[in-house]
C-alpha cells in the first residue's frame, strides 16, 4: 500500500516548474531517463512513491525557510515569528478598531482604550514545519516580520513604562 504525503502533494502548476528539479532528485536516487519511463509503465505505486517523497521533499525545504507569518482579521492580527524551537505570537486585539489595514505601524493605535497588544512563546506541536504547514493550510501569510518586530518592540516599551 501506499503511504500519503507528509505534506500534499504538489499541484500541476508546482510540477511544471520543478520538472528539472525532480529529474535530478530522481538521478541523485540512482533513476536515470530509461529507468523512470520503465517505472511509470510498470508500477504506478512505485512511480507515485517517488512522486510523494519529492513532493515532501520540495515543501519541507520552502517550510523550513518560513520565518514569519500573520493572520488577519477586522478585530485581530495575529503576527508570528517562525525560530528554530518555539514560535512566538505577537498579537493585536480590538473590539472597536478595524485592524484589517493595520499595516503603517503608529504607536498612537497602542495608546487607544480599545486596542490590546500580547506577546507570547511556545514551543512547536507536533514539529516546526508541520505546525507551519498547518497554519498555512488555515490560511496564514508568509510575511516579512516588519509587523512583528514593531508590536513586539510596543509590547516591550509598554512594559518598561510601567
Amino acid at each position: 500500500m501506499i503511504g500519503s504525503p507528509k505534506y500534499r502533494m504538489l499541484t500541476p502548476e508546482e510540477w511544471d516548474l520543478m520538472r528539472d528539479d525532480f529529474v535530478s532528485f530522481l538521478i541523485s536516487n540512482g533513476i536515470d531517463a530509461a529507468q523512470w519511463i520503465k517505472i511509470k509503465a510498470s508500477s504506478e505505486d512505485e512511480s507515485l512513491l517517488w512522486m510523494i517523497k519529492f513532493s515532501d521533499v520540495v515543501l519541507q525545504k520552502s517550510l523550513e525557510k518560513i520565518k514569519w507569518l500573520e493572520f488577519r482579521s477586522s478585530h485581530r492580527l495575529m503576527l508570528f515569528k517562525c525560530d528554530e524551537m518555539n514560535i512566538q505570537l505577537a498579537a493585536v486585539t480590538s473590539e472597536n478598531t478595524d485592524l484589517t489595514h493595520f499595516d503603517e505601524p503608529d504607536f498612537s493605535m497602542v495608546n487607544k482604550s480599545d486596542i490590546s497588544l500580547f506577546v507570547q512563546t511556545k514551543p512547536y506541536h507536533p514539529n516546526r514545519e508541520e505546525e507551519i504547514f498547518r497554519m498555512l493550510q488555515n490560511g496564514a501569510l508568509v510575511t516579512d516580520g516588519v509587523l512583528f518586530e514593531w508590536v513586539s518592540k510596543a509590547v516591550e516599551d509598554l512594559r518598561n513604562l510601567a
